[in-house]
C-alpha cells in the first residue's frame, strides 16, 4: 500500500507540486494584500481652507434633541471642485464623548450631501475626516456653500466642540468665511482625494500578473519544458507589466529627468519645437499639470490617481506650454528612441498624461524584452545565467520605466551572446552587420560602456575567415564605436581636463613617445643577442623604477592648485564645494583620490549590491523602498547555482578569453567610479552618485567568468528549479514594493 501511494505521488508530482504554487501563492498574495490595505484605505490629500484657530466653538445640545441648533460655516468655492468631505478640528475636553456629529453641506437651504459620525472614535485637538462619500466624488459647481454641524451627546457629560479662530478669516476671493453663531472661523480643509477601499481593486489587478508570472513559469519549466528564450519573453512581458503598474509615474529612478528627455524627443519626431528659447520644456496644456522636476508622488492616492485618469482624452496635442524641467544628463537621444515613440503614438491618439506615460514604459519593455530574447537565444552556453541576469528586479524595473538604462543593459545582454556564439561558429554576413550595428549603439550610449565593444576581441580570426577579414571586422566595430563615444563626450572630457597644463603634456607625450620608440628599436637590435637583451631589460627595468618618483613628482605638481582661501571660499551653503575633482585635481591629490575611493569601497558595496539586484526601488535617497535581505540571499544563491558550470558540459568560455571578460568588467566599474568622482565635490568623504544599477550590464560576464571552476559542477536538472527560484524570487521583492510604495 505504502509502495503504492508513493508510486502515484511520484507519478503525479508535477501536478502536486504546481497545486501547492498555486496555494502558497495564493496565500501571500492574499496575506500581503491584507496587511497592505490596512495601511493604505481611508487615505485622504486635503487642502487648508484656515489653519488659524485660537478659540473652541461648543457644539454640546441637549440628550436626544429632535432638533439641536449646529454650527454653520459658510464656505465659497472660486471654481468647481471635487470633494469627498472636509476635515475639522474636534476638542473632546480630555475625555472620550459618546454621541452622534451630523453633518451635512447644504447649497442654499439644499442638502448636497450629510454623513454621521460617532463622537467615541474623535481624538481630542486632532483633525478627523468627515467624509461624505468613499466612492465617486462631489462634483461641486463654484459658487456659495455651507456646512452644518451638529451634535446628539449620550448624556450631559457628553461635551464637544471645533477649534476655530476667534477672529473672521477669508476665503480665497477676501469674502469673509464667518461661523454663524460666533463670527469666527472654523479651522477646516477640503478633502480633495480619498482612497476609501479602492487600494484593494487596484491590488487585485497585480496580483493577478504575479500569480500569473508564477504560473505560467511553472508550466513552461517543468510541465510543459519550453526554450530558456521563450521563457523570458513571456515573464519579462508580464512581469514587466507589473511593474508599469507598481511603479507610481515619474517614481524609477531619475524617471522625470528621462521622461522630460523622452517627452522631448517625442516632440521632436512629430515636429514641433521640443524647448522654449529659456531651456523650459514645452507640453501640452493637458500634461503640464503633471510634470515636475524631482521625484514623483507615492502612495496608495499616486495609484488612485494614475488608474483614474487612466482613459482621459485631451484635446490640443500641440506640445505649447512650458513647463520647469529637469531634462536627463546622458544627452544621447538614441536612448529614449522607445520610450519617445510611445510618447508620440499616444500624443497622436490624444491619449491623457498617465496613458501616455504607461505607453511609453510599454514600448520601453518591448524592446528590453526583444533584446533579452535575442541574447538568450544566440548565446550558445549560460543561457540560464543571462535569464536569471535579466530577469533581476532592479533589470525589469528599468525596463519598465523611461530609462535610459534600458537600452544600455539589453544592448550590453546582446553583445555579449553575438560574440560568444561568434567565438564557436564563423560569422554570418546578418551576425557582421549585427555586430556592426550593436558596437555603433554602445559607443555612445554611455561613455562608460564603450570598452564593451571590446568584447569583438574574443572571436578568433578563422571565425571571420582570416587574419585580414578579422582586422578590418574588429576595426570597423571599434572605429563605430569610437566615433559616436567621441560625438558624445567631447564636451565632458573638456570640461575634466579644465585645469590641466596641456603644454606641458604635450611635451611629455613627445619626450615619453621618443623614449618608447628608442626602447622598441633597441628589443628589436637585440633580438639576436640574448645577453645584450639581458642587459636592456635591466636597464629598462630601473628606469620605470627610476621615473615613478620622477612622475608622481611631475603629477602631483601639475599647474599650481586650489589655495586654501579659494577652497575656503567655494563651500556652499549646503556644505558642498563648488570644485569637483578633474584630471589635474586627482593628479595633484593622488592619496586623497585613493582614500575616497577606498572609502567608498568599504561603505557603499553593500548599497551597490542592493541596486545590481533590486532589493531598492526607485529613487532610495527619497523613498526608502528596500526589500528584505532574505530575498536578496535568495537571488545571490539562484545567481551563483545559474553561474556553475553543468556536469559534463564543455566550458562556456576557457582560456585568457575568462580573464578578458573580467578585465572589461573591471574596465566599466573603473570608468564608473571615475565618472561618479568627476562629479563629487572635493569635500566628499565618498563618491557621489554610485548606483548599483549601472554594473548590471557587466554582470553577466563576470558571472561567466567566475563560474567555470571544474571542481564544481551541478545536475542538468538544477536548470528549472533555478530559474523558477529567480522568477519567483523576483515576484516577491515586487510585491513588497507594491506593498511599501502603498502605504508611504
Amino acid at each position: 500500500m505504502l509502495n503504492r501511494f508513493k508510486a502515484q505521488l511520484h507519478r503525479h508530482r508535477t501536478a502536486l507540486g504546481g497545486l501547492a504554487v498555486l496555494l502558497i501563492s495564493l496565500f501571500v498574495l492574499a496575506w500581503v494584500g491584507i496587511q497592505t490595505s490596512r495601511g493604505a484605505q481611508n487615505v485622504s490629500s486635503y487642502r487648508m481652507v484656515n489653519d488659524v484657530y485660537d478659540t473652541v466653538a461648543e457644539l454640546n445640545t441637549a440628550p436626544n434633541d429632535a432638533a439641536p441648533a449646529p454650527l454653520r460655516q459658510r464656505l465659497v468655492l472660486r471654481k468647481p471642485q471635487q470633494l469627498y468631505g472636509v476635515r475639522l478640528d474636534f476638542a473632546t475636553y480630555d475625555r472620550v464623548c459618546r454621541g452622534q456629529v451630523r453633518v451635512r453641506l447644504l447649497q442654499g437651504e439644499t442638502e448636497a450631501a450629510a454623513t454621521v459620525l460617532e463622537a467615541v472614535s474623535l481624538l481630542d485637538n486632532t483633525f478627523a475626516d468627515v467624509v461624505f462619500t468613499s466612492g465617486r466624488p462631489l462634483q461641486l459647481e463654484a459658487g456659495e456653500y455651507t456646512l452644518e454641524i451638529g451634535f446628539v451627546p449620550e448624556t450631559p457629560e457628553d461635551r464637544l466642540g471645533l477649534w476655530a479662530a476667534e477672529a473672521t478669516q477669508r476665503d480665497e476671493t477676501g469674502a469673509p468665511l464667518p461661523l454663524q453663531e460666533t463670527g469666527g472661523t472654523l479651522a477646516l480643509q477640503l478633502i480633495e482625494e480619498y482612497s476609501g477601499h479602492w487600494f484593494l481593486r487596484y491590488y487585485a489587478a497585480v496580483a493577478v500578473l504575479l500569480l500569473a508570472a508564477v504560473g505560467l513559469a511553472w508550466l513552461m519549466l517543468f510541465v510543459r519544458p519550453q526554450k530558456l528564450w521563450k521563457v523570458f519573453a513571456v515573464q519579462s512581458a508580464v512581469l514587466g507589466l507589473a511593474f508599469c503598474l507598481i511603479t507610481p509615474p515619474m517614481v524609477a529612478p531619475d524617471e522625470y529627468a528621462h521622461l522630460a528627455g523622452s517627452y522631448a524627443l517625442a516632440s521632436s519626431v512629430l515636429g514641433q519645437q521640443p524647448f522654449q528659447e529659456d531651456g523650459q520644456l514645452l507640453m501640452r496644456s493637458a500634461d503640464a499639470p503633471y510634470m515636475k522636476a524631482e521625484t514623483g508622488d507615492v502612495g496608495v492616492l499616486a495609484y488612485k490617481r494614475m488608474a483614474e485618469h487612466l482613459a482621459d482624452r485631451v484635446g490640443p496635442q500641440t506640445a505649447d506650454t512650458p513647463v520647469t524641467a529637469r531634462v536627463s544628463a546622458t544627452g544621447v537621444n538614441l536612448l529614449y528612441i522607445p520610450q519617445a515613440l510611445g510618447i508620440a503614438l499616444a500624443r497622436v491618439l490624444g491619449m491623457g498624461f498617465f496613458a501616455m506615460v504607461l505607453l511609453g514604459r510599454l514600448c520601453s519593455l518591448a524592446v528590453y524584452t526583444a533584446l533579452g530574447s535575442f541574447a538568450i537565444a544566440r548565446i550558445p552556453r549560460g543561457k540560464l545565467l543571462l535569464l536569471c541576469a535579466a530577469l533581476l528586479p532592479m533589470g525589469l524595473q528599468l525596463a519598465a520605466s523611461f530609462s535610459a538604462d534600458t537600452l544600455v543593459i539589453g544592448l550590453a545582454f546582446a553583445m555579449l551572446a553575438l560574440c560568444l556564439r561568434c567565438v564557436e561558429k564563423p560569422v554570418k554576413k546578418a551576425e557582421f552587420v549585427q555586430l556592426l550595428v550593436l558596437s555603433a549603439l554602445i559607443g555612445p550610449s554611455k561613455a562608460i560602456y564603450v570598452v564593451l565593444v571590446g568584447l569583438v576581441f574574443m572571436i578568433p580570426q578563422q571565425s571571420f575567415g582570416g587574419k585580414t577579414k578579422a582586422i578590418a571586422a574588429k576595426g570597423c566595430c571599434c572605429l563605430a564605436a569610437a566615433l559616436g563615444w567621441l560625438v558624445y563626450n567631447r564636451g565632458y572630457f573638456d570640461y575634466i581636463y579644465r585645469d590641466v597644463d596641456y603644454m606641458g603634456v604635450r611635451r611629455f607625450a613627445w619626450k615619453a613617445a621618443l623614449a618608447v620608440a628608442a626602447a622598441a628599436a633597441l628589443w628589436l637590435g637585440t633580438r639576436r643577442k640574448p645577453k645584450a637583451r639581458k642587459a636592456l631589460m635591466g636597464v629598462l627595468a630601473l628606469g620605470v623604477l627610476a621615473f615613478l618618483p620622477v612622475g608622481y613628482y611631475m603629477l602631483s605638481h601639475m599647474w599650481g592648485g586650489l589655495t586654501p582661501d579659494e577652497i575656503a571660499a567655494g563651500i556652499q551653503p549646503n556644505g558642498d564645494s563648488i570644485y569637483t575633482f578633474t584630471i589635474g585635481y586627482i593628479c595633484r591629490n593622488l592619496p586623497g583620490t585613493a582614500k575616497i575611493l577606498l572609502n567608498t569601497l568599504g561603505t557603499q558595496l553593500p548599497v551597490w549590491v542592493q541596486g545590481i539586484l533590486g532589493l531598492s526601488l526607485g529613487e532610495p535617497i527619497v523613498y526608502p523602498v528596500n526589500a528584505s535581505w532574505a530575498y536578496g540571499i535568495g537571488l545571490v544563491l539562484v545567481l551563483l547555482a545559474a553561474a556553475l558550470p553543468a556536469e559534463g558540459a564543455p566550458p562556456r568560455v576557457s582560456g585568457w578569453r575568462r580573464w578578458w571578460l573580467v578585465l572589461l568588467a573591471a574596465g566599466v566599474v573603473g570608468l564608473s567610479l571615475f565618472a561618479c568622482l568627476t562629479w563629487t565635490p572635493i569635500n566628499y568623504t565618498v563618491l557621489f552618485g554610485v548606483q548599483g544599477r549601472y554594473f548590471l550590464p557587466v554582470l553577466p560576464l563576470v558571472l561567466l567568468a567566475l563560474g567555470e571552476e571544474k571542481a564544481v559542477y551541478k545536475k542538468k536538472q538544477l536548470r528549472a528549479p533555478t530559474a523558477f527560484a529567480g522568477i519567483s524570487l523576483c515576484a516577491l521583492v515586487m510585491l513588497q514594493g507594491l506593498s511599501i510604495y502603498a502605504t508611504l
